[in-house]
């Protein structure tokens, strides 16, 4: 098997031994750029990454990608890695519940599409708005600097969402006073089908403001202020 991956005692993944955690030094430093330039600011990326647990790889399949642990019900489940490579084809890979000798010989208990992001964290205290957003960078971004505010994100690992992902958003759905769907900008198409299809959950619809892409290019100081009518 890959090394590092194994199942734990009580079946939980763990992660592989080349999944590093991010700091500012040594192999480190250019994942620390990245999250730089994704607009975090550097006081605040060494907390980032010790409170969401975040990894860099530099080797095998998951190289030069910043890892995303998925938790389920106190357990890693599944990770989704984000390459900071700017020429790689595909920018998020994940691990899949089907084994691979190649990657990942120890599968997923859950794949991403049966996850929200954060879903322990989301369920366990009562906050006032919660995002649902695109990609677990939008995600990010949006929880770190909003958590102040009473403002959580998560995300759906895409613009679709899945029957198993409804039931995990009715669940935190409970631990929030008001759900909100902020899609990316020109995927206003998206954002309207996601909110015919979680009506039963009465959410809200937030458009981004005017020159902003995604959720993930908020400011700090836009996160803060972006929820504040709600």
């Amino acid at each position: 098997p890959q090394a590092g991956v194994k199942s734990a005692p009580n079946g939980s993944l763990r992660l592989p031994a080349q999944f590093r955690p991010v700091t500012p030094s040594g192999r480190g430093r250019p994942y620390v750029g990245y999250l730089r330039g994704r607009g975090f600011a550097e006081r605040d990326i060494e907390r980032l990454c010790a409170e969401y647990n975040l990894r860099f790889c530099t080797e095998g399949f998951w190289h030069n990608r910043i890892i995303f642990p998925l938790m389920f019900e106190g357990e890693l489940v599944c990770w989704t890695a984000r390459t900071v490579n700017p020429n790689e084809r595909f920018r998020y890979l994940s691990l899949s519940e089907q084994p691979n000798p190649e990657h990942n010989p120890a599968p997923a208990s859950r794949s991403i599409k049966r996850l929200i992001w954060n879903f322990d964290e989301l369920t366990t205290s009562r906050v006032r708005v919660l995002a649902v957003v695109e990609g677990p960078f939008d995600a990010l971004k949006v929880d770190f600097y909003g958590r102040t505010r009473s403002v959580r994100a998560t995300c759906l690992f895409g613009t679709g969402v899945t029957a198993e992902q409804k039931f995990l958003l009715a669940d935190a759905r409970q631990c929030c006073d008001c759900l909100v769907i902020v899609p990316d900008a020109g995927a206003l198409s998206n954002g309207m089908r996601l909110f015919s299809e979680l009506s039963h959950l009465k959410p809200r619809l937030l458009p981004l403001p005017r020159g902003v892409g995604d959720p993930g290019e908020l400011s700090q100081a836009q996160v803060q202020t972006f929820f504040d009518d709600l």
